[in-house]
């Protein structure tokens, strides 16, 4: 359809994805954070927030990546590398951005960042679809001790191919020569129009 052509193409249009662990304290960061945090009641989220945005800023083990476009921060991911294998600890996009390839995009990143490791996260019932979406297996794992709310465990196998983004969002790296695993350059992502797409 054209119309969601259209809301793809204005919300990607110049973003890119960059490390955020200098800005991690800045207030449209703890606030994405906050929204990140499915798992627990809703007047906790905002209690935590800050002091989960400060583990990303100072934990070397954690690092912080964010979707913006010019100064304006779209989304955010946390994650962990853990035994080879990527821990997403959080992820969470605007509200008026959502549904339109940020968090794909933001996973894309991770995937590529990182040399394509298998990706995990723990996700409420209402969170996992998105994962699922992505490609990712999902399967029961008993319940969040900090709400009871059941969890689910969303996988992505190294082995696995990356998993498609929409036709509209082409992705292109900038990949250095030599960088650390943990600091990978900024995901440019530009948005084609194609001929053939009505």
């Amino acid at each position: 359809m054209r119309g969601t052509e259209v809301a793809v193409n204005e919300v990607l249009s110049g973003a890119i994805v960059v490390p955020l662990r200098a800005r991690a304290l800045e207030p449209r960061v703890v606030g994405l954070i906050a929204a990140a945090q499915t798992r627990l009641p809703q007047r906790r989220r905002s209690a935590r927030a800050p002091a989960i945005a400060y583990t990303y800023r100072v934990a070397p083990e954690r690092d912080l990546w964010g979707i913006v476009r010019g100064l304006t921060i779209l989304g955010v991911a946390g994650v962990e590398l853990v035994d080879g294998v990527l821990r997403v600890r959080d992820i969470a996009v605007v509200a008026e951005a959502r549904r339109n390839g940020l968090g794909r995009a933001l996973l894309a990143h991770l995937r590529n960042a990182y040399g394509g490791p298998e990706l995990l996260a723990d996700a409420t019932e209402d969170a996992a679809p998105f994962f699922v979406a992505c490609g990712f297996d999902a399967e029961p794992l008993g319940a969040f001790r900090s709400s009871g709310l059941p969890r689910i465990r969303c996988t992505l196998p190294a082995d696995r191919p990356s998993f498609d983004m929409p036709v509209e969002v082409e992705l292109r790296l900038n990949r250095a020569s030599s960088r650390a695993p943990a600091r990978a350059p900024p995901l440019r992502t530009e948005v084609s129009r194609s001929e053939e797409h009505t």
